[in-house]
């Protein structure tokens, strides 16, 4: 195994920031290989294409943000964003920096419908050999999204901090890589009490249920 290849297993999955990093990262081993026929009705199903708004993407807070408008403050959406179905999973995520801090960023729902798709097709979307990834995405490049398959090692991560009461963030990569696939995502186990200090005790605590898309519909 190369070195890059064990450090990704060893040290989980890291997001970078750093120039470039809004090209797609794939990777098999912490993603698996979402079916992309699974992941095209995901991404429709669930991220409207239509909807236009600007809007604040962030851990849940009762405080406006000075640097957010009224209209993107009334749209806001709280993170993480976590869907599902039988084939394909969507992760979209704040990102914790190496200071500690935690991201927010403004989009619209559309502008990452399309980075979505973007990521699908640049993972394999179209080949026998599919590949998960993630991609840096919003308006400042300050969110993560990432696509990975039910069983990877990803999810595992994802389902034993949710089962903990964990917060799910991304990391930023302390050393990033521009020449592989590094900048790989993983969840961070984010307490409740961490939380609080990274955002000024401005965010509410709470468990997030992943949902599938049959339930959603229902």
């Amino acid at each position: 195994m190369t070195r890059f290849g064990l450090r990704v297993i060893v040290t989980g999955f890291l997001l970078s920031l750093g120039h470039g990093s809004n090209i797609p990262r794939c990777d098999s081993h912490g993603y698996g290989q979402p079916q992309p026929a699974f992941c095209t009705n995901l991404i429709l199903d669930e991220i409207p294409i239509g909807n236009r708004f600007s809007r604040l993407f962030s851990l849940k807070t009762s405080i406006k943000l000075e640097d957010i408008t009224q209209t993107q403050w009334s749209h806001r959406v709280e993170l993480p964003f976590l869907r599902e179905n039988d084939g394909c999973k969507v992760a979209l995520l704040a990102v914790r920096f190496i200071n500690g801090s935690i991201s927010h960023d403004t989009s619209t729902w559309k502008g990452i419908h399309g980075e979505a798709q973007r990521l699908k097709r640049s993972c394999g979307g179209t080949s026998a050999a599919p590949l998960g990834g993630n991609l840096v995405v919003g308006d400042h490049s300050r969110l993560a999204i990432i696509l990975y398959a039910p069983g990877s090692v990803y999810d595992d991560i994802v389902k034993v901090d949710l089962a903990a009461g964990t917060l799910i963030v991304a990391d930023e990569d302390p050393e990033p890589d521009l020449g592989t696939t590094t900048g790989i995502v993983k969840p961070s186990s984010l307490s409740c009490r961490g939380a609080l200090l990274a955002l000024g005790n401005s965010t509410v605590c709470n468990m997030t249920k992943i949902v599938n898309v049959s339930e959603a519909k229902k």
